[in-house]
């Protein structure tokens, strides 16, 4: 198995308090094969003036890479959504993002992306060791996406959208109707 493919959702962790310029929330592909067409659909605006929810094509050669940025920091880059002809390889963060919330210093975070095609729809959940609870982030690619903790609805969710909620339990079991990417980010304390 792979962590590359040809379809992403983006997916970040929202660092809610933290908020200016020149800190961007961004997403980076990777190529790995030549003439690789990506087409990508940001969520928000970006530093280079695309728009949200407007496709735009870029192509690029085995090993060169494309960075986008959010056009500020308040803007969320996750539900963004991308395709390409070839497979890449997609990184995701935030240049200071205070984790967890109310931090009074901020962390540059990055994580690889998971393709839609490794996407699942069952995951048991496990609290870090030693904190009071982590965030998990659930982003789907179907419209009426149910999603179930410990057998309770809690959310039903449309293509690019995203739930999260905080897993303060030592575990859960998540169920969705639909596969999803699913995200842990460690709360700390």
């Amino acid at each position: 198995i792979t962590g590359i493919g040809n379809e992403y959702a983006i997916q970040l962790f929202e660092s809610k308090e933290y908020v200016s310029e020149g800190i961007y929330k961004e997403f980076c592909i990777v190529a790995t094969e030549n003439n690789t067409k990506v087409k990508i659909t940001p969520h928000a605006n970006t530093v280079s003036g695309e728009k949200p929810h407007v496709t735009y094509e870029v192509t690029l050669q085995r090993g060169q890479t494309y960075l986008v940025q959010s056009a500020d920091g308040t803007l969320n880059l996750s539900g963004s959504h991308i395709i390409s002809n070839n497979p890449v390889a997609v990184f995701a963060g935030h240049e200071c993002a205070l984790v967890p919330d109310g931090n009074t210093a901020c962390d540059h975070i990055v994580e690889q992306q998971l393709p839609v095609n490794m996407w699942g729809k069952k995951f048991a959940l496990t609290k870090t060791y030693g904190q009071t609870g982590d965030y998990i982030m659930l982003t789907t690619m179907s419209d009426n996406t149910e999603i179930r903790v410990n057998g309770t609805l809690v959310s039903v969710l449309n293509k690019l959208d995203s739930y999260t909620f905080r897993l303060t339990a030592n575990s859960s079991y998540v169920e969705t109707s639909n596969p999803v990417a699913c995200y842990l980010y460690v709360e700390g304390g």
